[in-house]
């Protein structure tokens, strides 16, 4: 269902920026994989990886676009976030793995720059201080935009977590959230977001400690997200025009 197959032929069908995120098409999917791109009429992806994993079962031309977040403005995600209730600058933590030393590294981290330390609250997440941990009731997703567009630094495993973190234009530092190897890793999505934007350096290898690192310059930065922003948005807005072209009167 996630690639349409239940739509006729009839019917034009777009991909917008889905991700992949693995290193592998898993052998047994190859061929099923190849006759459902072959029915979309536009393709494309969020990661170059994925492109060239599905260029290995397609002659469809493949597109790689920003993920769907970057299409907002930053105006235009502030103005959905609710501002936290801090009385003081702090970091913040945000993450989906359970990698105890990134907890620790984000901790020092916070200590480091004289900041408390605001954590996401996530229930499997090891070594977690509740006393520093926001209650879940208290971080929908206007309070999780709030956190992140407030933060002094923000240290996170999470794609979108990285992704908001360069919309709103903070310091930040990734974390990879899987070992080299691992069959079930999604870190070339966000590796090669951060290839995009030039900060591949942001990127902490799994299990590192704290590294030091230089304050982002955003000026350029933002210059190639708005840029990347235009071409994706240039993508969707052709693929539509086509489609209403091809649609029956």
């Amino acid at each position: 269902m996630y690639m349409l197959d239940f739509v006729t032929d009839a019917v034009e069908k777009i991909s917008y920026a889905p991700s992949l995120g693995r290193d592998a098409l898993p052998s047994d999917l190859r061929t099923t994989y190849a006759s459902l791109i072959e029915r979309l009429n536009h393709v494309s992806v969020r990661e170059e990886r994925g492109r060239q994993l599905l260029s290995e079962v397609t002659t469809a031309e493949i597109e790689v676009v920003l993920d769907p977040t970057f299409l907002l403005s930053p105006t235009k995600w502030i103005e959905l976030a609710d501002a936290p209730a801090m009385e003081t600058p702090y970091a913040l933590a945000y993450f989906l793995g359970n990698n105890d030393g990134h907890m620790r590294a984000s901790e020092a981290f916070a200590a480091r720059k004289g900041l408390p330390l605001v954590v996401v609250p996530k229930p499997t997440l090891a070594g977690l201080d509740a006393t520093r941990s926001l209650p879940p009731e208290k971080c929908g997703p206007r309070q999780f935009l709030g956190l992140i567009a407030n933060a002094e630094y923000v240290v996170t495993d999470s794609f979108h977590g990285i992704a908001l973190s360069l919309i709103l234009e903070k310091q930040f530092l990734a974390y990879d959230r899987f070992a080299p190897g691992d069959a079930t890793s999604q870190s070339s999505r966000v590796a090669n977001l951060l290839d995009i934007v030039d900060l591949s350096s942001r990127l902490v290898p799994h299990g590192a400690g704290l590294p030091n690192f230089n304050p982002i310059d955003y000026e350029a930065v933002t210059s190639r997200i708005t840029a990347e922003r235009t071409r994706s948005l240039l993508y969707l807005q052709n693929a539509l025009i086509q489609t209403d072209v091809a649609r029956p009167a």
